[in-house]
């Protein structure tokens, strides 16, 4: 019984060392946007990037999609403290859809239409 509860602590430290943390700029902006599609089609990948990085980054949608006509919210704060941020919707049909430069700080939302 005491090896098992030893396994598990261990199996926790390693889980809470390795797992990232959730970044945070120091700034007190409000980096959240609710990106709306207002189409026909699912969007099957959604890229934010700040605009300092000169690259995609990841699929922030990660397994999931925004449904036609769906709404999602997305905290974009990547403790960087960017407000400026370039959007890359990529539609189930494969259609691209970019939006650069938007300052997340003070937009509350990015429509996709058709």
């Amino acid at each position: 019984m005491r090896f098992a509860s030893l396994i598990a602590v261990a199996l926790l430290a390693a889980t809470a060392v390795t797992s990232p943390a959730q970044a945070r700029s120091n700034d007190d902006q409000d980096r959240r946007i609710i990106v709306i599609n207002n189409t026909h089609l699912k969007v099957a990948r959604f890229y934010a990037s700040n605009a300092g990085t000169g690259s995609w980054q990841e699929d922030v949608l990660g397994k999931e999609i925004i449904p036609a006509w769906g709404r999602q919210l997305f905290n974009l704060d990547d403790g960087t403290g960017y407000c400026q941020y370039d959007f890359k919707a990529v539609m189930e049909s494969g259609e691209i859809v970019y939006r650069y430069g938007v300052n997340v700080c003070d937009t509350v939302s990015w429509t996709i239409s058709e």
